[in-house]
């Protein structure tokens, strides 16, 4: 993806959050980077970075949880992966959660409906 095919995804997101605060003005609003994928580690660093520059110019909150999943020279974790590169194995999504965890101060539970960080087994 070229870098205004990343300001549309940017603008797109800016656009939803502003709805939410229009309906929700009240809502805490956290936003979750995108995660990396095998051969677009630097583009999606690239929008990561844009997506964290608008949400806290906006007043909101970003995590990056996804950066659990790369390895120290940036590239993905092979072993954190099923083998498309895209979506994370089971020790990928554990890994995320964890991190995740530490963004939210409503922990996930399988409880009274709610969903659970832990991946499905």
């Amino acid at each position: 993806m070229w870098p205004e095919q990343r300001q549309e995804i940017v603008e797109g997101l800016r656009f939803l959050l502003s709805a939410i605060r229009q309906r929700q003005p009240e809502a805490s609003v956290k936003v979750i980077g995108i995660l990396p994928r095998r051969n677009q580690e630097q583009w999606v660093r690239n929008i990561n970075f844009d997506i964290k520059e608008m949400v806290e110019t906006e007043g909101y909150e970003f995590a990056n949880p996804g950066t659990a999943l790369l390895l120290q020279d940036g590239k993905i974790n092979e072993s954190l992966f099923i083998g498309d590169g895209l979506h994370p194995n089971d020790k990928g999504y554990e890994l995320i959660a964890g991190v995740s965890s530490a963004y939210t101060s409503t922990p996930f539970s399988r409880q009274k409906g709610r969903r659970s960080s832990n991946p499905p087994t």
